[in-house]
């Protein structure tokens, strides 16, 4: 018996676990029996058992339930499905993190893993977290307090915030544009990427920024998007350092700023699905 062969059978009479998703010709069973003694401790969490239960709810979702999510999107023309999607396979999972050099918090990659691929924001929509490959995600985290001020975007208040669209991007006719248009165009498209210095500088030395972060380089890495919320505002989950794993708001095109919402990304998935717990325990 070759080791591939005597790691599989290890993993299928002591370390099984229905929820993970096996792709055909595996050759990962090493790595899956490391992974499943690593997070063994998320999994017997009360808070994974909770989310367990939720996700049996997702899938048989009451058709009232749909239509308002529907009606939702309707108004504010996403493009989400509408409906439980299963998990990634472990494998996607850890080409993705060997890809990029970075080990997902762990309750996220559980989640991912062994719950779906999916995030469900009460009363709105699904959507997908997107496993998007970039050299960012393993660099350092740049924030250093858990609430910022608006590092300086040159954005307005009035318009729908059309002057600082319009410098991040450009090309397109934002002045003729109704606000679904622009709102479809923002969550389709929107990046990120142009900061005034001089305001970056403010923040380094007022403290929210680490001293040693490259102004050439991204606000948002370190960290992995979650989700947009609306109006171009985002939630993500910090990769690396101190704040590894909490889950942060990002509000700058509204002249908001950045800051820490949630300790955990069990915490942020448990308050985004209240109404649906609430149906399945007496107490929340």
């Amino acid at each position: 018996m070759d080791k591939q062969q005597s790691y599989e059978e290890l993993y299928t009479t002591q370390y099984k676990v229905d929820a993970i998703v096996i792709d055909d010709n595996f050759l990962l069973w090493k790595e899956l029996i490391e992974y499943v003694k690593e997070t063994d401790d998320v999994r017997n969490s009360d808070d994974f058992k909770k989310i367990q239960k939720i996700k049996d709810e997702w899938k048989e979702l009451p058709k009232e339930e749909v239509q308002t999510i529907n009606e939702y999107a309707t108004r504010h023309i996403t493009r989400n499905v509408v409906k439980y999607s299963p998990p990634y396979t472990f494998k996607e999972i850890y080409n993705f993190e060997k890809e990029n050099g970075i080990k997902l918090p762990q309750q996220l990659k559980v989640y991912l893993i062994e719950i779906s691929k999916v995030i469900y924001k009460k009363h709105l929509e699904f959507q997908i977290v997107k496993l998007r490959s970039s050299n960012n995600l393993k660099l350092k985290f740049p924030w250093i307090c858990k609430s910022t001020p608006c590092p300086g975007l040159n954005n307005s208040d009035d318009e729908y915030d059309k002057k600082y669209y319009k410098k991040i991007c450009p090309g397109i006719d934002i002045d003729n544009m109704d606000e679904q248009t622009l709102c479809r165009y923002i969550n389709d498209n929107f990046d990120e990427s142009d900061y005034d210095p001089s305001q970056i500088n403010k923040s380094i030395k007022d403290g929210y920024i680490d001293p040693n972060f490259n102004q050439c380089g991204d606000l948002f890495q370190g960290s992995l998007s979650l989700r947009h919320i609306g109006c171009g505002y985002t939630k993500f989950i910090v990769l690396n350092g101190k704040f590894k794993g909490t889950v942060w708001d990002e509000k700058f095109c509204g002249d908001g700023g950045i800051y820490k919402s949630y300790d955990t990304f069990f915490d942020y998935v448990l308050e985004e699905n209240k109404s649906i717990f609430s149906m399945l325990m007496d107490t929340y």
